[in-house]
């Protein structure tokens, strides 16, 4: 089936929405029903739909394919080990394998569970967190996935949503006020190590030690830097070591990996708990990892998104300098966006015009969230793109 309205048409009638990734759908991502639904192929930073069309992607599958689409050695590796099983009633031997690899590169932690996504890996920790404290509370700073105890959404019970309070990203004080105001000590803080901007020293301080005083488990989710910061993610880029950490995400170039690790003391309470995910164990994911975090190592991949990623982030300040009026950029270099400021008048139909441009153009940027560079993406991709952004601002300009 070539024809991308005969695709779409069968979506809408047979899938709620016509995703199943809410932050896929077209208006998401481009402001409008204007644009690519599916893709034929992904290779290295490039996107190629059913039209023929061919686009410098930096969506990147929502931050999950760090070293670029079907890069080789990941292929190789998942090819490899199609010939052995993907999933059968024991376990692979290559959870050890991929175990110690992440033990050794991440500071905070001793032990690690596998599971298949972040929004079930987070309530893994949550779930955890209150076993070994046996505690209720819990405060977040970020977004941790879609499931009950982090959200307030239609269906979930009034009693879990008031389990769980929300405080302002870098904002000690607002921390230590929902602290204090709780009528007992959190079974943890989970928070983002970059929400839109990068942390500052005194607020990890924070939250470090009353965590550390008051035996609360500390839970860093590292979902989207624990591939991109550097070898042992945030929690070594800002050092900041945490109880548990979450990752996934870019882990497995691309194929769907999550896990939970930390403190061997509280990962031993997961004997209390009875977590058991059919397919945490799956070959294919579990080899697409540890050939991803070994070409991470030796390729020295983080320097190159940090090099490439600072040319597109200092790239989108100044087009905020050039428009300042009607553009806002937010994020660090390996995690950008770049917007139209919200207060804008006719905000919608102006950011389906600008991200409509750039699309025609050969590039896909973000609507309303994190653009991200990867292994795969060149300098003349980044300058490309920036030029086209530049030209779509500055016909906007003029109609505000």
């Amino acid at each position: 089936m070539d024809d991308p309205s005969r695709i779409q048409q069968k979506a809408k009638k047979y899938i709620p929405g016509g995703f199943s990734t809410e932050s896929k759908r077209t208006d998401a991502l481009f402001g409008s029903e204007f644009g690519p639904a599916y893709f034929k192929t992904a290779e290295g930073a490039e996107l190629t739909d059913y039209e023929g069309n061919r686009y410098i992607d930096f969506g990147m599958a929502l931050g999950a394919c760090t070293l670029g689409y079907n890069n080789p050695v990941v292929a190789e590796a998942i090819q490899n080990e199609l010939k052995n099983g993907i999933v059968t009633t024991l376990s692979s031997p290559l959870e050890p394998i991929l175990a110690e690899l992440i033990v050794d590169m991440f500071p905070s932690i001793e032990q690690v569970r596998f599971l298949k996504t972040g929004a079930e890996a987070c309530s893994a920790a949550i779930r955890l967190s209150r076993a070994y404290t046996y505690r209720e509370y819990i405060l977040m700073s970020g977004y941790f996935g879609w499931h009950d105890w982090s959200n307030k959404d239609a269906g979930v019970p009034i009693a879990t949503r008031n389990l769980c309070i929300e405080f302002l990203f870098n904002d000690s004080s607002d921390f230590l006020d929902k602290f204090n105001n709780l009528p007992e000590y959190p079974a943890a803080v989970i928070l983002e190590p970059v929400v839109h901007e990068a942390p500052k020293r005194e607020f990890l301080k924070t939250i470090r030690d009353i965590c550390t005083k008051c035996g609360i488990v500390l839970i860093l989710d590292e979902m989207k830097t624990g591939a991109r910061l550097g070898p042992g993610g945030a929690q070594e880029y800002y050092n900041f070591l945490p109880d548990l950490t979450v990752i996934g995400k870019g882990i497995a170039g691309g194929m769907p990996l999550a896990a939970i690790g930390g403190k061997k003391e509280i990962m031993d309470s997961w004997r209390k708990l009875w977590i058991c995910s059919t397919l945490a164990g799956e070959a294919l994911s579990l080899a697409a990892a540890i050939a991803t975090l070994k070409f991470f190592k030796e390729n020295r991949v983080h320097e190159h998104i940090e090099k490439m990623g600072t040319h597109l982030y200092n790239g989108f300040k100044r087009i905020a300098r050039d428009f300042p009026r009607i553009t806002e950029v937010s994020g660090i270099p390996q995690m950008t966006m770049i917007r139209l400021q919200r207060d804008m008048p006719n905000l919608k139909h102006f950011e389906a015009e600008l991200f409509t441009e750039v699309l025609t153009s050969g590039f896909i940027l973000r609507r309303n969230g994190y653009n991200y560079v990867s292994y795969a993406h060149t300098e003349k991709h980044i300058r490309d793109c920036l030029n086209v952004l530049h030209s779509a601002f500055e016909r906007i300009s003029k109609q505000t």
